[in-house]
This record gives C-alpha cells, sequence and structure tokens, in this order.
C-alpha cells in the first residue's frame, strides 16, 4: 500500500537520497513549479539519515533525480501523464517553461534508468521475473470491446504489413518470444486499423516486428526497467530498439496501415492547470482502511504513517503556471 518514490537530489555540496511513501502518484504536480521548488519537496520527504533507501523496480511507482550542477531533471511518476504519451507531451512543454535552462527527460526505464544515472548498480533495483512467459502459446484474437485495446502490433512479412490491436502492454507480448512468433505466423492480422473509428482510446503502447529483416522494436508509454535487455533474452536472433515513447516512429515503419486518435493540446491545457492547482491526502487511505475493519489488527509499514507534502504552492507560482501553460497554448494554435 503506498505510492513508493526514490528522489536524488544532486548538488555542489554531494548527492542526498529521499523516499515517499505516498508521493508518486502526484509528481507531475509536485515537481512541476521549477528546480527550487522541487528540490525543496524533495528534502521534505524521508532522508537517508531516516531511512531512506533505494527501492527496486516492483516497489517504485515514480522517482527523479534533481540535479543542480548539470542543470538536469530526470523523472517520470504522476497519474494519467504515465499512461497517456499526448498528455505528457503538453505536460513536458510546460515544464521546460518553468524548468528555464535545464534537460528535462521522462526515464523510459523508470527506476532503473535513475539508478544508473547514480551509478547504483542494476542488479540493486531488478527485481522482476519474465522467464517464465518465454514460449508460452498467446491469443492474437481482436479484444471484444474498443475499450480494451491497450496497444498495437504490427508485422512485416514478405513485404506485407499486417496489425494486431490487443490487450496489454507491447513488453509483455513481446515476452512470450517464440510463443508470440509463433502465434504470429498463425494468425491473419488486419491490413490497417484506425484506433479512432473502432472507439478505442490512444494506445498505452506498440510493437513493429520487421520478420524480413529480423528486426523488432517498441515504444511504451509506461515505463518498463531494462526492456531491451528483456525482450532480447525472450527473443534472440533478432535486433531489439526501443523507442521511447515516440509512437510516430510506429507509424513510419507501418505506413499506412495505423491511425492513432487525433488529441487537442488545448483538452491538456485544461487538465494539467485544474491537476496542478488540486491538492490530494493519498494518507487518507489507512483511515478508509481502519474504519472497513473495525476491531482488526491491520499491520501498516511504519514509512505509511508519513505523508510529507513539501512547500506550499503560491499565488506567484501559480501565476507563472498561468504563463507557461497559455505561451504552450499559443505555440500549438500557430
Amino acid at each position: 500500500m503506498g505510492q513508493r518514490a526514490n528522489l536524488v537530489v544532486v548538488t555542489a555540496s554531494g548527492v542526498e537520497l529521499h523516499y515517499t511513501h505516498w508521493r508518486a502518484n502526484s509528481l507531475d504536480r509536485d515537481l512541476v513549479f521549477g528546480p527550487d521548488h522541487a528540490t525543496a519537496f524533495a528534502r521534505a520527504q524521508r532522508s537517508e539519515a531516516e531511512g531512506a533507501e533505494w527501492l527496486d523496480e516492483v516497489w517504485a511507482e515514480g522517482g527523479a533525480v534533481i540535479d543542480h550542477v548539470h542543470r538536469e531533471l530526470l523523472w517520470w511518476g504522476g497519474e494519467d501523464v504515465k499512461y497517456d504519451v499526448p498528455l505528457r507531451r503538453t505536460h513536458l512543454a510546460v515544464m521546460q517553461r518553468l524548468w528555464a535552462g535545464w534537460t528535462i527527460t521522462w526515464a523510459s526505464g523508470g527506476l532503473l534508468d535513475l539508478a544508473l544515472r547514480m551509478g547504483v548498480p542494476r542488479e540493486h533495483v531488478l527485481a522482476r521475473d519474465d522467464e517464465g512467459r518465454s514460449g508460452q502459446p498467446v491469443d492474437l484474437d481482436q479484444p471484444g470491446e474498443p475499450s480494451w485495446v491497450d496497444a498495437v502490433l504490427s508485422t512485416r512479412r514478405h513485404g506485407e504489413v499486417q496489425v494486431y490491436p490487443v490487450v496489454g502492454s507491447p513488453v509483455s507480448w513481446l515476452l512470450h518470444g517464440e510463443g508470440l512468433l509463433a502465434a504470429l505466423a498463425g494468425h491473419a492480422g488486419l491490413a490497417s486499423v484506425d484506433l479512432a473509428a473502432l472507439g478505442a482510446s490512444f494506445p498505452l503502447g506498440g510493437a513493429h516486428l520487421d520478420l524480413d529483416h529480423r528486426a523488432v522494436a517498441f515504444w511504451q508509454a509506461h515505463p518498463y526497467a531494462d526492456a531491451v535487455g528483456r525482450v532480447k533474452s525472450a527473443l534472440p536472433g533478432l535486433a531489439v530498439a526501443s523507442w521511447g515513447d515516440a509512437f510516430e516512429r510506429h507509424l513510419e515503419e507501418a505506413p499506412g496501415a495505423i491511425t492513432f486518435p487525433a488529441w487537442r493540446v488545448e483538452d491538456h491545457i485544461e487538465q494539467i492547470r485544474a491537476r496542478c492547482r488540486s491538492t490530494s491526502k493519498p494518507y487518507d487511505l489507512l483511515e478508509t482502511i481502519a474504519v472497513a475493519h473495525p476491531g482488526e489488527k491491520v499491520e501498516v509499514n511504519p514509512f505509511a504513517l508519513r505523508d510529507d507534502t513539501g512547500p506550499a504552492s503560491t499565488d506567484e507560482l501559480f501565476e507563472a503556471l498561468d504563463r507557461a501553460l497559455d505561451e504552450v497554448l499559443r505555440e500549438a494554435r500557430r
């Protein structure tokens, strides 16, 4: 129970590791106002002296490295921005105006990206076991409801492109290895798919298997640690590449075969404005559980008993946010 995240602050004086039990899902809001506010927020969380340690990929749901030496922010987290690539593009554009002079990067590898940036051994944060999936049979039948479509797989075989709308993340499909290849060989896909016409939402990811050239590449909204290495293990003999969240690359590899739903920056702007002006108290979940289980002994992680919201957002910060939102909107309308 919780929304765990590691936050790292790097200054000329050294490295500070912090931990929050409740704020991974609000990092889009907590980091948006710029480096000073974000650093104060990170320092309000549990420090190493108070027991903060590096999480692993299973428990971490967000994180950030705020590097004042190189003026770089590496992060992932939030709620909708973690799964919605177009919304995230707009959110990052807004952040860039509030973090003037800084480089902002989305951590597509999640906690592993942060750990490698800080010189933490990858073995320290990798924990998921994907070995059991490889070779398992898979079902490529089209989902019964458009709302169930999470991703799009495409193949090129003998020069012909076929498309498969599927449920689940593209990486999870690729990890089936030979089981997936066997299913693709025995299941005819679609010549093209228009997700908007189907009534589906913007997908969470996609993968393209170029079987003519023995190569596979994928993009995914939600971070996945060591995705390339894990897919290589499941599909030996294929060249593997990650496109991060660059869904445009998928359209280039399957020209005319995939149409994604359109989106409006105007809608994102108001969504981000409302989100960044909202407040949340995830700590109140403990009270909800206690009420639901009266008289029962409930085991609680001691770290869950502390929720540090960090510094208050001032009128000045909200005014700066509004200016940034307006600038991004004007740019989108040009």
